[in-house]
């Protein structure tokens, strides 16, 4: 008698099932999205994620018309570095303008995001060049 595996077993009975074939195909349906929020990630992190998409952005012919957008991403960028940057010659990690310049750069992500995935209504390789994240 031959011994067929649970797993055998339990792939077989979910295959018979509609409903998982509906569950599997809505999965494989779902458009291509990528993160726009990097709020959890630290100064130094958030630097080079930055700088990560302003480099696949720039000059990015699937996203042209959106250099205005990557020119505002590049200053806001620059303000956080110099913030920074002078942060660090004090010690300090906890100022006011540092939180600013911070605020300022995850918003201007976020609506660069916002902006990426409704120019590449849900082409992944678009999205995958933007520099950003995937989402899960």
């Amino acid at each position: 008698m031959q011994r067929i595996s649970l797993k055998t077993r339990l792939i077989k009975k979910i295959s018979n099932c509609p409903l998982t074939t509906k569950f599997l195909l809505k999965i494989m349906m779902k458009p291509a999205k990528i993160t726009t929020s990097y709020s959890s990630l630290n100064d130094a992190n958030l630097e080079k994620k930055a700088l990560l998409i302003l480099s696949s952005m720039t000059g990015n012919s699937s996203f042209s018309e959106l250099q205005d957008g990557v020119s505002l991403l590049a200053e806001s960028i620059k303000r956080f570095t110099e913030t920074r940057n002078v942060l660090m010659g004090y010690m300090s990690t906890i100022d006011a303008d540092n939180r600013a310049s911070r605020q300022d750069l995850l918003s201007c992500i976020k609506k660069l995001g916002l902006l990426v995935t409704t120019t590449a209504t849900g082409d992944e390789s678009k999205l995958l060049s933007s520099g950003f994240t995937m989402a899960a």
